[in-house]
């Protein structure tokens, strides 16, 4: 038996003017639908005047939204223990938003703080967005943390290793937690939480099948769920069950058919299958709903140089030129077209730039020179 979050049974004190500067939700429109957020803000002020404290969602929603100084307003919230755990281990996990080197390194950290809710999202940060085997020695210790909660998220999060490749001294703590992360899943299965969780780590097992058999039994739960949907696509697409994977994408973009990225990886599927003036209509799509995405012109300008319309790929890299001007793959595939095109001129001044941007890159070089000698 399981307890269901139920947002009736927690109230948030609306904040209205952190939506209009992130787009974060409030309660307020949420009623009243007909209204604004700036509507929802002056009503506030007029009722309760303005909040004349700090609040920790001040520093938390511009993290969670990607801004700029999103990262310093995570870290000071993560690190300062004067704020609740759940509100420091919201800020831990939004610095999946930021992630290099540093943001590993205060991940790394907040392994050893004192509030297991901390612990436990930073592993859940190490988990889903490094490769965790660079890692290791940081996440076996935490097989024998106090708190369970705890120990299976490190036993989950080191799901990549088979027990031989477990180190002596953590192999009869190894036995126990997965002992304990088997409970967890079993006392779950009732939830679609439950079933993508046993999903998501038989996928790290590298156990396709069983995992595909995971996002399947997750979706007989809720047939809504297109976070499950498009896993259980991309993994019919790795596993050449093309059929199956058409009927997902197309399932996910009419119950969501503002979300671009779909659009994208059902173009990449459609084009695998040859069928190009399919997958070139639906990366047009990709680019309609996200034109932010560099990757998406990229691919497009590919496709139209698939059936030989030139003029379409030059314009299409070009236009994503204009979102990032040294966009390393959109500038290669811009003199490519050029020199196919027998527009050797601009071919070779693409290249120049290329050789200037990424004096490194010997294919860069190369193809310069052999562009200059044909000419």
């Amino acid at each position: 038996m399981g307890n269901d979050f139920r947002r009736d049974h927690s109230f948030r004190i609306p904040r209205p003017d952190l939506s209009l500067k992130y787009g974060t939700p409030n309660a307020c429109v949420q009623c009243h639908a007909d209204k604004d957020d700036a509507w929802a803000w002056e009503q506030f002020k007029k009722q309760y005047g303005e909040p004349d404290y700090k609040h920790f969602s001040e520093l938390l929603a511009p993290g969670l939204v990607g801004t700029e100084n999103g990262l310093h307003n995570l870290l000071e919230l993560a690190k300062d223990t004067l704020y609740p755990d759940i509100a420091r281990a919201s800020a831990v996990s939004g610095l999946n938003n930021y992630f290099d080197a540093n943001t590993v390194d205060n991940l790394i950290s907040f392994l050893d703080d004192k509030s297991a809710l901390v612990r436990g999202a930073s592993l859940n940060v190490l988990g889903g967005a490094v490769d965790s085997k660079d890692y290791v020695n940081y996440l076996l210790p935490m097989l024998k943390d106090d708190k369970r909660s705890v120990r299976v998220k490190a036993f989950y999060t080191l799901g990549f290793l088979d027990e031989i490749q477990i180190p002596e001294e953590y192999k009869a703590v190894y036995k126990k937690v997965r002992k304990e992360f088997d409970t967890k899943l079993s006392s779950t299965a009732d939830f679609v939480g439950g079933r993508i969780k046993r999903a998501d780590y038989n996928l790290q097992k590298g156990d396709l099948q069983a995992a595909i058999r995971g996002y399947e039994s997750a979706l007989e739960i809720d047939n809504i769920n297109n976070i499950v949907r498009t896993n259980l696509a991309n993994l019919y697409y790795r596993n050449h069950d093309f059929l199956k994977a058409e009927v997902a994408y197309k399932k996910i973009i009419e119950l969501e058919p503002d979300y671009a990225v779909t659009y994208y990886s059902y173009a990449l599927l459609l084009a695998e299958l040859n069928r190009i003036d399919d997958a070139i209509e639906q990366m047009n799509l990709a680019i309609k709903h996200g034109p932010e995405n560099i990757r998406f012109y990229y691919n497009l300008s590919l496709l139209y140089d698939k059936v030989n319309n030139l003029e379409q790929a030059e314009k299409i890299a070009t236009q994503g030129l204009k979102l990032d001007t040294n966009n390393e793959s959109l500038l290669y595939v811009l003199a490519y077209i050029y020199n196919k095109g027998n527009q050797r001129n601009k071919a070779i001044n693409i290249a120049s730039k290329l050789v200037q941007l990424f004096p490194n890159n010997t294919q860069y070089a190369g193809f310069y020179n052999q562009l200059n000698r044909a000419n």
